[in-house]
């Protein structure tokens, strides 16, 4: 990673004050980062640049999910700004940096472990977060159409529901899904003209119990995995499907389908 920090920027300034933030997670501790590096940069009129490159946690770059504007930036000298996760506390706050002559600042690798609570708090309430994050990240063109055209064939309100298996499993983390029936079962109820959105990294047979359940009232379109560019790409249509939902059923201790309520301002419930 900073290596690759190392070869994306030139040595030496060009008059001009930057903001990047370092992450090796999945997507939603990306977008937190993103999100809080964001609020420094507007706070202290600095340029925030994206610093985004492949993990085995998230195997896309940046450009492979949106189409910002790749910067030219060089600087001279840098501070490295920390974060506190079990007090909520950074190394420098935002009222300490006005007027900080370092030509960089990098948020450091930390900062994606904000809890989301927290983080919304810093940077001013929940509405911020997702202000932030429209006017900040620009998603391609080809992954807003497939969204534009899946929303546009709904036809009705959609219960979002994120079902979370892949390392959850592996870490005995992943809750059984039956719980997730009787949670949705209940928001149909309460919601008859509605119909099922499906998010999740599990397999169509692994989901059978789910979908053999509600039958033509559950959509649900089979990832390829997330261990690839396509996955990845995937992850980021469930997550803006998701956020368009009027109503959502969670996986306890996933950000994911939680980053989608953030953004999208959508109620919520948890299943554990």
């Amino acid at each position: 990673m900073l290596r690759g920090l190392r070869r994306d920027i030139r040595q030496g300034s060009d008059g001009r004050k930057y903001v990047t933030y370092l992450v090796m997670q999945g997507l939603t501790n990306r977008f937190k980062a993103h999100v809080m590096a964001a609020h420094y940069a507007n706070e202290l009129g600095r340029t925030l640049v994206p610093v985004w490159y492949k993990t085995p946690e998230c195997h896309a770059s940046f450009e492979d999910i949106f189409s910002n504007s790749a910067l030219a930036w060089s600087y001279q000298t840098k501070r490295v700004v920390g974060y506190d996760v079990a007090r909520n506390r950074a190394s420098a706050e935002i009222s300490d940096m006005k007027g900080d002559p370092s030509d960089l600042l990098i948020l450091d690798l930390d900062w994606q472990y904000a809890h989301m609570h927290h983080l919304t708090e810093r940077i001013g309430g929940a509405q911020k977060f997702a202000d932030l994050f429209a006017q900040t990240l620009n998603i391609r063109d080809d992954i807003k159409s497939r969204v534009a055209t899946t929303v546009a064939a709904w036809g009705c309100p959609m219960i979002g529901v994120q079902l979370r298996r892949g390392d959850f499993v592996r870490f005995g983390m992943s809750v059984p899904t039956e719980h997730y029936i009787t949670a949705a079962k209940i928001a149909l109820a309460a919601r008859p003209d509605a119909s099922i959105y499906l998010a999740s990294d599990a397999t169509r047979g692994e989901l059978a119990p789910f979908l053999d359940h509600f039958g033509n009232r559950c959509v649900f379109t089979e990832s390829k995995g997330r261990d690839n560019e396509e996955g990845v790409r995937d992850a980021m249509y469930d997550l803006m499907l998701l956020s368009r939902c009027s109503y959502l059923i969670l996986t306890k201790s996933s950000g994911f389908g939680h980053m989608a309520a953030q953004i999208g301002a959508v109620p919520y419930e948890w299943v554990e």
